[in-house]
């Protein structure tokens, strides 16, 4: 695991100079080594910092240079199947690397080919000598990162990271407004864009090619998910399913370090904990944290999984203060304004994770490839009442539903047979009343509020679905290449670099989804739970007492933090630092006021706003210190 950063300009003074700036910025993602390339007259330049996971020797060095002398390359992530390319390959190596298997097979098959064969999570920048074309590429489901964009003077600038670009002298940032408005609606910005205009992150699955002298990047997909009718019966789900899973966590445990394991308790972490110590000689070591607040603290059913399973387990109780002097560094650390709350208990996870191990997969993934979110089960639910009712209708009632006054509305809800009814379900489904199509509950379903109410007429960047005659397949595939690389594999992709720990998730291997596409939806949900295949695995290693349990997320209590230790800070961001875009600042005020008397929990939306400010305030100090 590493970061690589690059440019090609036509004149810069003093190019090593600055290409060392650039990989400094991101030093974390590769403390253990260093290397830059520049050819001047090509005007290209590859730095590179090294997490040294796979062959901890020179040979593993980048930028690393083909044995013909016409490829450099500078390479980010693991390619899990290169023991099997070498061998089709059948030539002699330097060394043990992935590395040097991926420049060999591109020397031998050309980079299309050789991206369709490599098992992996990896982002790279290919400089061919000969031809004079720079190749920027990213793995099948985006868990490797990379930015791309041109500067002043025409100069191409890429790194793993923005925070590298913005080292460049050329570096010219101006904030695009419908990035703003998307990460809004998401908490997030969706790739292809940046909260920059003009650069990029290249997509999952696709390779941009570059020529000297030529002012665009021409990219194009290496792969995409094939359309394929789910023809598996339930005990082939099961069975293809588990030796699939278990190859791949086998390729994933290979390393020349430490290697271990996050577990939460849940199913995903659960079952990948199983299969790693079902195919280990000996205890693997698993991590989770803890808070002091219950109804956050998933890790007394960790601390049973781990018992159970035989793990050598470690656990971290997080106090609040701990939590808390993480909170103003994540801006710093995600690089790009992202808020998925999650991020604090992953980052603080990762943390302790690196005091023992330097490589630790994860569960994630198994809620989009395996059906897990509630969504899937209640959304095709929900329209197929909503369309049976008059639109006009439907309207009126959620214009009725949403006039009625918080406090009154604590006081009934109680009353109803649904007695933990929380308020803000009364809301989302009053929300969700309007929509005109399936698509419609699907982006209800997905967005945390409606930039417009805050932004005036400036739309967002917004998904849309096309159901078909599958509902929840249809939100499986938007999730897997939207909110999938770009909230949950960025938060584990920041939070474990940011501790130069490599995170590894099995569960997203693309031949396991390939699997998971042949499942019928019935069996994905079959029993009116979500991911029935994995839990039937998880039966086997676990009794289901330890997993069967109302779903949780991984995060920390927020809410009560806005009202008490964080207060400060918060109203600091939201009312005296100016924000990036003209904003309805009385609409933020009154959703502050709400939340503070505990009229409503705005926490997840307010975390947006202060994200947002606490990215703009640190990436303008970088801009004034550079």
């Amino acid at each position: 695991m590493c970061g690589l950063v690059g440019f090609v300009s036509k004149s810069i003074p003093d190019a090593p100079a600055v290409l060392k700036r650039m990989a400094e910025a991101i030093r974390y993602r590769g403390p253990d080594a260093e290397g830059y390339f520049s050819d001047p007259s090509s005007g290209i330049a590859l730095g590179h910092k090294r997490l040294s996971i796979v062959d901890l020797t020179a040979t593993g060095a980048q930028p690393m240079e083909s044995k013909s002398g016409r490829y450099i390359l500078s390479f980010n992530g693991e390619i899990y199947n290169h023991l099997a390319l070498r061998k089709e390959l059948a030539i002699s190596f330097r060394g043990s690397s992935d590395t040097e298997t991926l420049l060999e097979s591109i020397a031998e098959w050309g980079v299309e080919k050789t991206l369709q064969k490599c098992a992996g999570m990896f982002a790279f920048a290919l400089w061919d000598r000969e031809k004079n074309i720079l190749t920027l590429a990213r793995d099948r489901l985006g868990e490797k990162p990379l930015y791309y964009g041109f500067g002043a003077d025409s100069t191409l600038l890429f790194a793993s990271e923005l925070k590298a670009l913005w080292q460049h002298p050329d570096w010219r940032g101006a904030i695009d407004e419908a990035s703003i408005a998307s990460y809004l609606r998401y908490g997030y910005v969706p790739a292809p864009h940046t909260i920059f205009k003009n650069f990029f992150k290249l997509l999952p699955g696709y390779f941009a090619e570059w020529k000297l002298g030529e002012v665009e990047l021409q990219s194009r997909p290496y792969w995409k998910l094939e359309t394929c009718t789910p023809d598996l019966n339930e005990q082939e789900s099961i069975e293809l399913t588990e030796t699939t899973l278990k190859n791949t966590i086998r390729e994933q445990m290979i390393a020349d370090v430490p290697v271990g394991a996050f577990l939460s308790g849940g199913i995903d972490s659960s079952l990948v904990a199983a299969l790693m110590q079902e195919l280990s000689p000996r205890p693997i070591r698993t991590f989770t944290i803890a808070f002091q607040d219950r109804a956050y603290n998933e890790a007394p059913i960790a601390k049973e999984v781990a018992k159970r399973l035989g793990t050598d387990h470690n656990e971290l109780m997080v106090d609040a203060q701990q939590a808390l002097q993480l909170v103003p560094k994540l801006s710093e650390i995600y690089d790009e304004p992202f808020a998925d709350s999650s991020q604090i208990p992953t980052t603080l996870l990762a943390q302790l994770t690196k005091k023992h191990v330097t490589v630790s997969l994860s569960g994630d993934g198994g809620d989009e490839l395996f059906a897990g979110y509630n969504r899937y089960l209640f959304a095709p639910k929900i329209w197929n009442t909503l369309e049976k009712i008059p639109h006009p209708l439907r309207s009126a009632a959620s214009t009725a539903m949403l006039a009625i006054p918080g406090p009154f509305l604590r006081g009934v809800l109680p009353l109803f047979s649904k007695a933990s009814l929380p308020l803000d379900k009364y809301y989302k489904l009053a929300r969700l009343l309007p929509a005109q199509n399936a698509s419609a509950v699907y982006l209800q379903l997905t967005s945390l509020q409606d930039p417009e109410l805050f932004l005036g007429n400036i739309e967002s960047r917004s998904f849309r679905i096309s159901p078909g005659n599958d509902f929840v397949r249809a939100m499986q595939t938007e999730d897997i290449f939207h909110y999938l690389p770009d909230d949950i594999l960025v938060k584990l992709d920041r939070a474990c670099m940011s501790a130069s720990l490599e995170g590894r998730a099995p569960l997203i291997d693309y031949r396991l989804l390939e699997v998971s596409r042949r499942i019928p939806t019935q069996i994905h949900l079959k029993d009116g739970k979500g991911k029935w295949i994995l839990r039937e695995i998880l039966h086997k290693h676990l009794p289901a007492s330890l997993f069967e349990r109302a779903k949780t997320g991984f995060t920390a209590p927020i809410g009560a933090w806005l009202r008490a230790e964080l207060r400060e800070w918060a109203e600091h961001l939201l009312f005296q630092v100016k924000p990036p875009i003209d904003w309805n600042e009385k609409e933020i005020l009154k959703m502050w006021e709400e939340h503070q008397s505990g009229k409503r929990d705005w926490q997840h939306q307010l975390w947006v706003f202060l994200m947002l400010q606490s990215w703009w305030q640190q990436y303008q100090n970088k801009m004034l210190n550079r």
